[in-house]
């Protein structure tokens, strides 16, 4: 299941973007957040795989996604300059960021390796 997240349900789930810079996740699994637009083309190309992914990987990882062109302060506090755009969240390490469309492959390799190593 993917959430869709705004800045008040983002900062129950991690943290409030206007008071600290500091990373802080509160979920019990590792998550992804994609940022994307409802008008960019490589976005409503994965729009598949994300959603198939989170089938896939549903009991494992959780899935949030944030629209930009709607969450604007959400996307200046992460610097989203283009879309899509994923952080991948681990439980114990720091949030690695990947700018730009993957492949359905890449992204399932990203997934593994960052998460569920």
């Amino acid at each position: 299941m993917i959430e869709s997240l705004t800045k008040q349900t983002f900062t129950e789930k991690f943290f409030d973007i206007d008071e600290t810079e500091q990373w802080q996740y509160k979920g019990d699994k590792p998550c992804i957040i994609k940022f994307y637009s409802n008008d960019c083309v490589p976005c409503l190309r994965f729009k598949p795989t994300f959603e198939e992914m989170s089938e896939k990987y549903d009991e494992l990882i959780n899935f949030y996604e944030i629209n930009s062109d709607i969450e604007i302060d959400l996307k200046i506090s992460f610097d989203i300059q283009k879309v899509p755009t994923m952080i991948f969240v681990p439980l114990n390490d720091e949030p690695s960021l990947n700018g730009g469309s993957i492949s359905k492959e890449k992204f399932e390799i990203i997934i593994k390796k960052l998460l569920l190593d």
